[in-house]
């Protein structure tokens, strides 16, 4: 894989909460808009700002899941940088086929029930 394609990888991961476009990420890797899609298109398969958007619903998914995680939804989507829980909301369930409240929900129900089992 191309280096600076990793490093983008990897910077963009290592803070999601960032106001990420292409032309900030063309801008930190010296590369046109245009030439950074291509580049990035033909390493991964796809495209940058969805590659952004998954890493930001994967974790997202991530913190829904954990029991330890009392962080509402819009911090959530703040702190991932969603900028909203509305478009969290709209992308969650696009890629998961159900609302964030829903998921949390329903990973609650689980960790209460492996817990009560582990109880008896």
């Amino acid at each position: 894989m191309d280096r600076r394609i990793f490093h983008i990888q990897r910077v963009v991961s290592q803070d999601l909460g960032r106001n990420w476009s292409v032309e900030r990420i063309a801008l930190m890797t010296e590369m046109s808009p245009s030439r950074l899609q291509h580049l990035f298109k033909s390493e991964t398969g796809g495209s940058l700002m969805a590659f952004v958007n998954r890493l930001r619903l994967e974790k997202a998914h991530q913190l829904l899941a954990d029991p330890t995680c009392f962080l509402h939804i819009q911090e959530i989507a703040v702190i991932l940088g969603f900028g909203d829980a509305s478009r969290l909301c709209r992308g969650f369930r696009s890629k998961y086929g159900m609302s964030p409240r829903v998921f949390r929900r329903q990973q609650d129900n689980i960790f209460q029930s492996n817990d009560l089992q582990d109880n008896k």
